[in-house]
C-alpha cells in the first residue's frame, strides 16, 4: 500500500532524471537485508567524539508534508531499528559545514570565527534567493537513515552549488555538487 505526496503539490515541479548511479545503488540497497542501527553507523565513527555540526538546512514546517511524513513514520513504526528524529529536526539539506573545533585542525572541521565568515557568506546567498516549492516524494533509505525524498526541480542542488562556489574554503563532499 503506497504513500502518495501530499497533493497539494504542483504539477509543473518534476523530478529530476536520477543520477546514472541510481539503479546500481538502489539495487544494493534492496539487496541489504537489514538497516544499519544506531552504534553501528558511520555517523558514530565520523564524529570521533566531537558533538557540534553546523549545516545549512532548511526546516520542514508546511502542514501538509508534516502531516505525510508523521503518516510515514507512523508506517516504519513496527520496523526494528528505526527510530525516527523529533519534528522540529525534520529539514531539508543544503550543505554540511563541517564540526564546529577551536582550534580547527581537520579538513571537517570549522573554527569559531571561520563559522562566522561562513555564516555572512549563508546570509548573502539567501538573502539572493526567491523561494521555491518542493514536493516531498517517495520514501527512501541510506544504510543509516530513511527519509522522504525532495523533488524541487533541482533547485536544492543548485543552492549546494552555490555554497560550494561562494564560500571560501569550505569542504566539498563527495556527494556535493552535481550530483547532491
Amino acid at each position: 500500500d503506497a504513500l502518495d505526496p501530499p497533493a497539494h503539490c504542483p504539477d509543473t515541479l518534476l523530478m529530476p532524471e536520477p543520477h546514472p548511479e541510481f539503479e546500481s545503488a538502489w539495487t544494493r540497497f534492496q539487496a541489504r537485508d537489514r538497516l544499519i542501527l544506531g552504534p553501528e553507523t558511520l555517523e558514530s565513527a565520523w564524529a570521533h567524539g566531537r558533538d557540534r555540526y553546523a549545516a545549512l538546512l532548511i526546516p520542514v514546517d508546511d502542514p501538509d508534508t508534516v502531516a505525510y511524513a508523521r503518516e510515514v513514520i507512523e508506517r516504519l513504526a513496527d520496523i526494528p531499528g528505526v527510530e525516527p528524529y523529533p519534528e522540529e529536526y525534520w529539514h531539508i539539506t543544503i550543505k554540511g559545514i563541517g564540526f564546529l573545533c577551536d582550534p580547527a585542525r581537520g579538513p571537517d572541521e570549522v573554527s569559531d570565527a571561520q563559522m562566522e565568515e561562513v555564516a555572512e557568506r549563508l546570509g548573502e546567498i539567501a538573502a539572493s534567493e526567491r523561494p521555491f516549492d518542493v514536493i516531498a516524494g517517495r520514501v527512501n533509505a541510506f544504510p543509516e537513515v530513511v527519509f522522504i525524498e525532495v523533488w524541487d526541480g533541482g533547485r536544492v542542488r543548485e543552492l549546494n552549488m552555490q555554497v560550494l562556489e561562494r564560500v571560501p574554503g569550505i569542504t566539498r563532499q563527495p556527494f556535493d555538487g552535481p550530483t547532491f
